[in-house]
């Protein structure tokens, strides 16, 4: 297991929206952790190349504070970043 802890300067804007550096899955799925401190949609992506990622279909999360999900059915070695319309102030990303 392995654990990413990213901070604000960690993100970069694009477009309006906040992305995280892709991190690699290291067993099948991910546990995600992300601290605004304001309200905002929190979207997750995946590449099989670490570069052109798209959005996962049909998943959102709104967060206005904390929130944590599961990222379910990854492959090991797929890549995920999140995607935030809010500055995000730390993301966890458990894989």
């Amino acid at each position: 297991m392995s654990l990413k802890a990213l901070k604000t300067t960690d993100f970069t804007l694009t477009g309006g929206k906040y992305y995280s550096p892709g991190v690699q899955i290291e067993k099948n799925g991910a546990a995600v952790q992300i601290k605004t401190t304001v309200a905002g949609t929190v979207t997750v992506e995946r590449a099989v190349n670490g570069k052109d990622f798209t959005a996962v279909p049909d998943f959102s999360v709104s967060v206005n504070g904390l929130a944590e999900f599961n990222v379910t059915n990854a492959i090991k070695g797929q890549w995920i970043r999140v995607a935030c319309t809010v500055e995000p102030v730390s993301c966890n990303i458990l894989t």
